[in-house]
């Protein structure tokens, strides 16, 4: 298939897209039927666009999305999975120097994923040393049971690969108390049951929250405030998994994960 390219003229600018004022709901791209091809961008900044028909502010359905030197903030998709990036079946994302999310402006969703959703079968690679994803909020719809993956949420025999970087400050929830019921899994990642893969080989993954509970303060069902797998995941030879040590008051578990973890010689794990 062909490749499309978007990027500025410039090399040393960025340029930014954001929703009109007037638009109560736009996605930034959004398409429902498959494609094929390649498609890069590189050097824009997404900002504040709200998803429409329950996706976020990208829609990868098909073929392979490409992101370089590229910024997502203040997306929402407040009623279904994936506040930035919706990561479709049989579709592969690729982010190479990406900031997703910031204290002023995370992303959000309404159910999982609040930075990015993995469908089944989709994979998402977070390529070189120098993605951030921080401060996105997933489970911000009321009356939710449960909700996953503060920051990425992978889907049932989705693949997602992590060579470096920083995922951190991501949560579950809201402080207004309305997640009262709401049971967090992966306050950073959750990864699926199933075959699905997260190959870790490098970077750092550190606090994770759960904003559950009657005042925001967590619950007695959240479990892995930063990394919780039911799937596959596997350290890298020679990767440093680096969590944190910080919970609330009711989780202890940094990484929880309900299938044996494959660690390969010359890995260093520090919880």
């Amino acid at each position: 298939g062909q490749t499309y390219t978007v990027m500025p003229s410039s090399t040393t600018k960025k340029v930014k897209f954001i929703r009109k004022s007037s638009e109560t709901s736009h996605s930034f791209f959004l398409s429902n039927t498959a494609l094929s091809g390649t498609r890069v961008y590189k050097n824009l900044i997404i900002d504040g666009f709200v998803g429409s028909a329950g996706t976020g502010a990208y829609k990868a359905n098909g073929g392979i999305h490409s992101f370089e030197n590229c910024d997502f903030y203040g997306n929402i998709n407040s009623t279904g999975n994936g506040g930035a990036i919706l990561v479709s079946s049989s579709t592969t994302v690729n982010l190479t120097g990406c900031t997703i999310g910031s204290s002023a402006k995370p992303n959000s969703c309404g159910k999982d994923g609040g930075a990015i959703y993995v469908d089944n079968n989709g994979t998402l690679k977070l390529l070189g040393t120098e993605n951030n994803i921080s401060y996105n909020i997933a489970g911000i719809s009321n009356g939710l049971t449960e909700a996953k993956g503060g920051a990425i949420s992978v889907g049932s025999q989705a693949t997602f690969v992590m060579e470096g970087g920083t995922i951190s400050n991501n949560g579950i929830g809201n402080s207004s108390g309305n997640a009262t019921n709401l049971a967090g899994k992966g306050g950073n990642i959750y990864v699926a049951s199933g075959t699905t893969i997260f190959d870790f080989e490098g970077g750092t993954v550190s606090n994770g929250t759960f904003w559950t509970g009657t005042s925001g303060t967590g619950n007695a069902s959240d479990l892995g405030f930063n990394i919780y797998s039911e799937g596959s995941l596997r350290l890298k030879q020679n990767s440093n998994l680096v969590v944190s040590t910080t919970s609330n008051a009711y989780d202890k578990y940094s990484v929880y994960a309900t299938k044996e973890i494959t660690n390969l010689s010359n890995t260093a794990i520090t919880l």
